[in-house]
């Protein structure tokens, strides 16, 4: 039968892209890991903080967090820029929330739970509320 093998071109094609799909799949098909999750104690679930500010930028990003960079002044007026998690991307984009939702721009309020290290200025968003009235809620 080796003797015999003669090679076909459409065989050849065929493999390696079934290979490359298979590859590809397994690339892309990873679970959320546990530690990945945004509630856990890196959060003072205890108090709620609220921020107002503009967002200038939006992060979803595959299985990760979605985040917001959010730019707002604090008690002395001095601007910082503060990381909003909003949980996890395709949980948002499950329940019909995208990109376009948390457009950049100012007027934002947010609340949420603080990091319990307030020196990374972090915070687990519980509501957004956009500047045309509109709230997004965990």
């Amino acid at each position: 039968m080796l003797g015999k093998h003669r090679k076909s071109a459409l065989n050849t094609v065929l493999g390696t892209a079934v290979c490359a799909l298979i590859g590809l799949y397994s690339l892309t098909s990873s679970p959320v890991s546990i530690a990945q999750s945004s509630a856990g104690s890196e959060f003072d679930l205890s108090s709620t903080t609220e921020i107002k500010g503009e967002v200038f930028q939006t992060r979803f990003v595959g299985g990760t967090e979605a985040t917001l960079v959010v730019v707002a002044a604090d008690q002395t007026g001095a601007r910082q820029e503060w990381t909003v998690v909003l949980g996890s991307s395709s949980e948002l984009r499950e329940r019909g929330t995208g990109l376009v939702f948390f457009a950049p721009g100012p007027g934002y309020t947010i609340a949420g739970h603080r990091s319990a290290d307030p020196e990374t200025h972090r915070l687990l968003a519980t509501t957004v509320t956009r500047p045309d009235g509109v709230v997004w809620t965990r």
